[in-house]
């Protein structure tokens, strides 16, 4: 992820606004999360909530939390704009109590997930502690659909649990401030524990078509596709590469490759490894190798395979004879590179000739103008032995 992502809470909001500084609190005060901005999802009876217990001028405890923690809360923005409700026709829904109501905030929840998802710079935070068990069943459903490596879903718990349904508890106390139970006994709001608890959940974005991601479908869409391209997906075995043979294993299969042909086989391997997260696997523009100039390869490349060739064994006749030719061509030539690239792919295709998923494992050429090499392979089926 970018160093300069932008980090956003999504969080879901019923009649009990204090979830929302909850959560707040356990990402930036206790994880250091740098969030910057809030959205809330909400009923009109929660919005209204949130205005009254939050975001009122004179005591809002969203402001006077940004007062007792300013270095990591005093920056974040958050106002009534940015507290969403569904709508019905014109009017704001103000409870969930109809199935009607319900698909209404199932796609508020998509339209405002796909939105914040849609851009590489930034990383969604979602609660799902707050609001109707409704709401927060959907944006189990929608993150999974849309989340991305650096998207969190999360859940609060607080310790004692007595805080969790206090009135005049919304964030742990920054000095000892004592606080009433009806029974009696007492807690200091100071020594509550916010627990952020990440909940694990299933990554579909890079199942869906990149058309159905461009147009914005809706959750009815977006669940056929999805399904759809489960049941048709082909099990891809796992991409072995042994520098110490010059061989390649997959399913099962071993194949085995001249030292430059390994070698540049190898580079494009580790270029999909290492693809960074916030980069879709489909976008290949944006991390296979591009040409430059006369020579196709840049010179960190090039070096990058002079260093992959000392690894090798019994290989420092080829490697010399590998560096006079990028000194008689000034670099690793397009033509060259694309007649080593036809090896490979042949010596593949007859290897693995009856695997579904061949075209994973093959160099493949994409781009409109201006040709990118890589593999398609998720670089998390890709594995290079010591």
């Amino acid at each position: 992820m970018p160093s300069d992502a932008r980090h956003l809470l999504i969080a879901l909001l019923g009649r009990t606004p204090q979830i929302l500084t909850e959560t707040l609190y356990a990402l930036c005060v206790v994880q250091g999360v740098p969030i910057s901005e809030i959205w809330a999802i909400s009923t009109q009876e929660g919005r209204e909530a949130a205005l009254d217990k939050l975001l009122d001028r004179r005591h809002g405890r969203f402001y006077q939390m940004q007062k007792d923690y300013p270095a990591p809360c005093g920056r974040v923005r958050f106002s009534a704009g940015q507290i969403l409700v569904a709508q019905d026709g014109l009017l704001p829904v103000a409870d969930i109590r109809s199935r009607r109501d319900s698909e209404t905030f199932l796609e508020l929840i998509l339209r405002v997930l796909w939105e914040k998802t849609s851009d590489a710079n930034t990383a969604v935070h979602c609660s799902l502690a707050g609001g109707r068990k409704t709401m927060s069943t959907y944006m189990a459903l929608v993150i999974q659909m849309l989340g991305r490596e650096q998207d969190k879903l999360y859940h609060v718990l607080l310790t004692p649990p007595e805080a969790e349904h206090h009135a005049d508890f919304y964030y742990p106390a920054p000095m000892s401030q004592i606080l009433p139970l009806p029974d009696g006994r007492e807690f200091d709001s100071a020594e509550v524990k916010v627990e952020l608890v990440e909940i694990p959940y299933v990554r579909l974005r890079e199942r869906l078509p990149v058309e159905v991601l461009a147009r914005r479908a809706s959750f009815a869409e977006l669940l056929q596709w999805t399904q759809a391209e489960i049941a048709a997906l082909p099990r891809a075995p796992m991409l072995q590469v042994v520098p110490k043979r010059r061989l390649l294993r997959i399913g099962g299969r071993e194949i085995e490759l001249p030292p430059i042909e390994f070698c540049l086989y190898w580079h494009f391997a580790e270029r999909s490894q290492q693809r960074p997260p916030f980069i879709s696997r489909e976008a290949y523009e944006q991390y296979f190798e591009k040409p430059e100039g006369s020579a196709f390869l840049r010179i960190a490349s090039v070096n990058d395979l002079l260093a992959k060739y000392r690894v090798l064994e019994g290989a420092a006749g080829m490697l010399k004879r590998f560096k006079d030719s990028l000194q008689r061509d000034k670099g690793l030539t397009l033509e060259r590179l694309l007649q080593y690239i036809s090896k490979i792919n042949r010596k593949l295709e007859t290897a693995l000739a009856n695997l579904e998923t061949l075209e994973l494992y093959r160099i493949s050429a994409v781009g409109r103008y201006g040709k990118c090499y890589g593999l398609k392979l998720d670089g998390r089926l890709i594995r290079v032995e010591e």
